[in-house]
């Protein structure tokens, strides 16, 4: 080894001559991060033995991470089970400007007209009917799974009745549960619009009055909306029948 590299290998593990730093309050050690300032491996590991300040802000970044910041709410409220098809109904039926509604599943169900699936697709067609502009985005996967299948037949009605309506992209699962309305409330949880999520499953969803949240969540409708397309695969011949009776 020349004297060059002795020399730097006898800098890293040189113990730093200093005495030992806590961070915390002083008083409960269990919350204090101790730095012994004469433990070789942690100095080499780290990389830090020649940048002690640079090591503290490491240790502080890592612990100590910066608050993200929030959006201010004028109200939220819980929503759960069969609660959220009253909840949905009255945004749609209430709404003035603008629905945006981002849905992993949709169930149109032909032979049960009075499902409440069925119902608030046509309080959307209604709203948009009367003036208000409606957007749905609906997953769909290439393999033409159930999923696939029933939103490309909702799609299809819905578009008969003058939504606009975008399939997300092949490339990208969209999972989210969401309805903005009038760019004021937003309605958003597990709750897909099929049969049994709005009649029989343990569901969530909270209904968010908040300007701030709106736009947020708007804005990433539309992120995810120019990425998607309006035209699906054709429907497979016999498709159409296949998902008449289909209540899940």
């Amino acid at each position: 080894m020349n004297k060059r590299n002795r020399a730097f290998f006898t800098n890293i593990f040189t113990p730093l001559e200093r005495p030992n730093i806590y961070f915390g309050d002083g008083k409960n050690r269990k919350h204090q991060f101790l730095i012994e300032s004469r433990v070789k491996a942690l100095s080499f590991l780290t990389g830090f033995t020649r940048f002690p300040i640079l090591f503290t802000f490491f240790l502080l970044s890592t612990f100590y991470p910066p608050p993200s910041s929030g959006l201010p709410v004028e109200d939220v409220q819980l929503v759960v089970d069969t609660q959220y098809f009253q909840v949905a109904k009255k945004m749609i039926s209430e709404a003035k400007s603008s629905i945006q509604v981002m849905m992993f599943e949709m169930g149109y169900y032909d032979q049960h007209p009075n499902t409440p699936t069925n119902l608030l697709i046509k309080e959307l067609i209604d709203a948009r009917k009367r003036g208000v502009k409606v957007e749905v985005i609906l997953e769909v996967r290439e393999e033409g799974d159930r999923t696939t299948k029933r939103n490309r037949y909702t799609g299809k009605i819905l578009s008969k009745g003058g939504v606009e309506v975008i399939y997300d992209s092949l490339s990208k699962t969209t999972h989210a549960k969401l309805m903005v309305v009038d760019g004021k409330l937003s309605l958003l949880g597990s709750t897909n619009w099929t049969y049994y999520a709005l009649t029989d499953n343990n569901e969530a969803s909270v209904l968010v009055r908040s300007q701030e949240v709106a736009w947020a969540l708007i804005d990433y409708f539309n992120r995810v909306k120019v990425t998607g397309s309006p035209h699906p695969s054709p429907l497979p011949k016999g498709e159409r029948e296949g998902m008449r009776g289909q209540k899940r």
